[in-house]
């Protein structure tokens, strides 16, 4: 390979890693927002949050909307062909059940008994469990004393954020936030691993559809209402619906190209994010040092994640920057 040539690979692949962080960090950001909008959200619809049917009705009118706008861009789009083999519908249908179904009825459940400092803490478990043996699940992960040390700079981040969050009790509550966490790893691993060839636009509306209409059904079922509908209240339903289209359809095209383990580990900027909304909305919230700590400890995690220090890791990065080069020319979904 000419100097030049490897020269412009090696550029490539490092412009590349700096986009897909970037786009990481959005989806971040946009995910972060959700949590404080979700809560303004059950105060302006008069939901009872003690009340689980509320809830879970109102994530699943949240994503059948979200589910049925991107399916009807599948349809324009033609990506509904991705649902002719049997495998790929089998593979929609388990990413919803873990990440629509059981990940937001066991955090919205478990909301309900403990409190958000706790839930930013757990939520991160199945995280720090993947990022330390991804190895076993996903062959192109490879295992790195970096990547660990990252990991827990990023929980360090959320610690200083939450410090009520060493105040854990093991009860249902947690044990169902935890639950969740591993929701997060397992959807995450089916993606990567049997629909990674299935455009990230039809994983992602068809699984939000079927994880929507599921935990709708059943939060009619039990008594779950809208107590209340008002002008902001619709606002912010809006919002919660194309947030959750953009990050989510962003997501699965990132999840495409980078390793899992590395985009965990910019997930725990999410709570981070989480806290930074809060303070824009009535949520009785505030910015203190911590959160440029926890701000700076996160963006260390980041980078110490992606440092390079084996040549076999810039070749792969190298090969990769090939493979994105016939990409880019058919898809144009970071630009």
């Amino acid at each position: 390979m000419a100097v030049n040539e490897k020269n412009t690979l090696e550029s490539q692949a490092k412009n590349n890693t700096i986009k897909i962080i970037l786009l990481s960090v959005l989806v971040m950001a946009l995910w972060g927002s959700l949590f404080p909008f979700v809560q303004w959200g059950f105060k302006e619809f008069a939901l009872n949050t003690d009340f689980v049917p509320d809830l879970i009705l109102f994530a699943g009118l949240r994503f059948l909307v979200s589910g049925f706008i991107l399916s009807l861009f599948t349809i324009k789009n033609k990506e509904y062909r991705a649902l002719k083999k049997k495998n790929n519908i089998l593979g929609i249908l388990l990413v919803g059940l873990f990440a629509i179904i059981f990940h937001y009825s066991f955090t919205y459940i478990g909301l309900s008994k403990i409190n958000s400092a706790s839930t930013a803490l757990l939520k991160q478990s199945g995280v720090l469990v993947f990022v330390c043996f991804s190895f076993l699940f996903i062959k192109e992960e490879k295992f790195s004393i970096l990547k660990l040390l990252a990991a827990f700079l990023g929980i360090a981040s959320i610690v200083v954020v939450n410090m009520d969050a060493f105040h854990i009790k093991f009860d249902l509550g947690s044990l169902l936030v935890i639950g969740a966490s591993f929701c997060t790893v397992i959807y995450n691993v089916i993606y990567k691993k049997f629909l990674k060839d299935v455009p990230a636009l039809a994983v992602t509306g068809y699984s939000q559809l079927f994880g929507g209409l599921i935990l709708l059904v059943v939060g009619l079922c039990f008594g779950g209402r809208l107590r209340n509908i008002s002008l902001t209240g619709m606002l912010i339903f809006v919002y919660l619906v194309l947030a959750t289209i953009i990050s989510y359809w962003l997501w699965y095209s990132i999840v495409k190209k980078y390793d899992l383990s590395k985009l965990f580990i910019v997930k725990m900027s999410e709570p981070l994010f989480a806290a930074l909304v809060s303070v824009a909305l009535p949520l009785n919230s505030k910015i203190t040092i911590e959160h440029l700590l926890a701000f700076i400890l996160v963006s260390a995690a980041i980078v110490l994640s992606n440092i390079q220090i084996k040549h076999k890791e810039k070749s792969k990065n190298i090969e990769q920057a090939k493979e994105e080069k016939v990409y880019e020319s058919n898809a144009s979904w970071w630009k």
